[in-house]
This record gives structure tokens, sequence and C-alpha cells, in this order.
């Protein structure tokens, strides 16, 4: 969006003021290629920004790295805390079985009392 917007403002200042005449430039050919040159410096200076200033700044990057660390450790304890309590419920199973066992021999046995 930021090309067409450099286009159309060189294309409206070249075409459109008096500035250059005042400099001596009389044909439009003569604006047309001043038009080109100078959208061209902006084109150049514009991508010598870009290259230079980065999109992220470098505390902003850090603090993301940050997080996706925390992130990760957490993600790995609460991987262990369900790996752990996974084995738990296991064992808590096995136990609920044997004891209903238990209870229903009980249960039977005084019945035949």
């Amino acid at each position: 969006m930021s090309t067409l917007s450099v286009v159309t403002n060189c294309l409206l200042i070249g075409f459109t003021s008096n500035t250059l005449e005042q400099y001596g430039v009389d044909s439009n050919f003569e604006r047309l290629l001043i038009v080109v040159v100078s959208e061209h410096l902006i084109f150049l200076i514009k991508f010598v920004l870009a290259v230079i200033v980065p999109d992220v700044p470098q505390w902003v990057g850090d603090e993301i790295a940050r997080i996706a660390f925390v992130q990760g450790k957490a993600e790995e304890e609460e991987e262990k805390l369900h790996a752990t309590h996974d084995v738990g419920e296991a064992d808590w199973s096995d136990n609920e079985a044997s004891d209903s066992e238990g209870f229903d021999d009980a249960s039977e046995g005084e019945q035949l009392l």
C-alpha cells in the first residue's frame, strides 16, 4: 500500500506543482524523468530503513522467548503430573475392584447366616 502512495504522491507533486518550473523544467518528459528518479530514491530509502529497523524490538523478542520457555516448562510439569495421576487412578481402580469383591463375599456370608 505504501508503494502505491509513493507513486501517487510523486506523480501529483511532479505534474500539479509549479515547483519544477522554478528550476527550469518545462517539458513533460523532464517532469516524468524527475518523478521516476525521485520515486526510486524514495523506494531505496524505504528499503534501507526496512532492513535496518527490525520488525520486532529486541526486548519484545526476548520476552516472547521467555514466555515460550516458561510455557514449555509448565507443560512438562503438567504432563508429569498427569502421568503420576493416571498411575494413581489405575491403582485406585484396582483397589476398588478388590474391595468390592471382598464386600460381595462378606454380604453373601451374611446372607447365609
